[in-house]
Formats: structure tokens, sequence, C-alpha cells
């Protein structure tokens, strides 16, 4: 039996995929992926551990050998650092930072999406955005007293935070009403879009009429 010895390859150096990183967390998408390249391709010892050195409380790390999957949990800044070896002895360290923003997702209200409010009368209406922690948002709120949403007027605008409400209030000039509140989160020149819609209209007539009884005998 003749044996071969392998010949070692030592790692000469390695990068990472990305130095820096932006996670828009949205329902769709909290994640990305880095990667260690290690130089050269076939070196001998292409282990690689994985490690959030700062900001462990805005995401979590999933390692897979030479790749790790970044999952955001919050708005703020990390620093994950990858670490590889040459011969069980650390070569060197990596580090990429992480930056995770959250746009508004949505316009949320404890209030009725159809309201009955008589023509004349005054109704505060109002929306709040969410998360909480959710990127700053321009609110404009819109009118539309045709009721077929195609005749939208601007009406107002004002600037909210994460977690912000913004009001609106409306006299009723002519039922039904539209009125509807628009929030947008822009990042990186992206716009990231809420809404919320109420329908004024008129509160249905009760009927004053004596309900029939209707009798049938039986013979």
């Amino acid at each position: 039996v003749t044996l071969y010895a392998r010949e070692y390859v030592a790692s000469t150096g390695f990068s990472l995929s990305s130095s820096n990183i932006t996670i828009v967390r949205t329902e769709d998408n909290r994640q990305a992926e880095l990667k260690a390249v290690i130089e050269p391709s076939n070196a001998s010892d292409k282990r690689v551990t994985w490690s959030v050195t700062s900001g462990a409380e805005y995401i979590d790390i999933t390692p897979d050998g030479d790749r790790v999957t970044l999952t955001a949990k919050g708005n703020g800044r990390a620093e994950v650092t990858a670490t590889v070896y040459d011969q069980g002895i650390t070569q060197k360290t990596q580090t990429c930072t992480v930056k995770i923003v959250t746009p508004v997702r949505s316009l949320t209200t404890t209030q009725q999406s159809n309201m009955f409010v008589p023509v004349g009368g005054n109704v505060t209406l109002s929306a709040t955005a969410s998360p909480d922690d959710a990127l700053e948002s321009s609110v404009t709120w819109y009118v539309d007293t045709t009721g077929t949403v195609d005749g939208y007027k601007q009406v107002k605008t004002e600037t909210i935070t994460g977690g912000g409400t913004t009001t609106y209030d409306l006299k009723v000039e002519s039922l039904p009403t539209l009125v509807k509140a628009e929030a947008v989160s822009n990042y990186d020149g992206t716009d990231y879009k809420a809404e919320r819609v109420f329908t004024i209209i008129r509160r249905p007539a009760v009927s004053t009429r004596t309900p029939f009884a209707f009798l049938s005998d039986v013979y």
C-alpha cells in the first residue's frame, strides 16, 4: 500500500462579500447574507467562525460554513465579525457593519372605516403609524366629496415618527365623503407607503311603520 501525503496549502488571507450591509426591514424582507472568501481557493483550512461583536439586540445570525444569514430584529447598527484559521491558529478577522431600517408598514385606527356623520357635522379622524420603530413618515390627508375615489384633494400634510398618530378635523359638507391618510417613508430613494381610508356616509333611515303581524288560522 502506497500512501501519499497531501500537500498542505496555507491560506493567505480572506475578504467578505460586503463590508457594509443595509437591511430594509419589511413584512417580506428581514434578512441578508454575508459570505467569507478565503484565499487561495484551494486552501486546506477553510474554517470560518461568525459572531456579533456589537449590536446583538438588533440582529440574529445563522452561520453555515463560509456563509451567514443575518436576520434583523430592530432599527440600529450591528457589527458581524468573521474569523478564519490556518492550522488551528487565528489568522485574520474581518468585520461587516449592518444597518437596519424599518419603513412604515401600515396606518392603524380604532375608528370604524364606515362612519355615520350628518352633513354639517364634525369628526376628528386619526391613524397611527406602525410599527413603533418605523422611520419618519410624511403623512398627507386627502378628501373626496364625490364618493368615487377619483376626486381626492390634498387638505393636510404633516410628519410623524414610528408609532406617531396623525389626525384630521373634518367638517362634513356632503355625503358620501371619502377621506384618506397616506404615509410615506423614504429610504435611499425608495418610497414605502401605507394608507387608511375612511368613508363618511348617511345613517340608514329607521322605519317608523308598525310591523305587520302575520296570522294563520288552523281549521
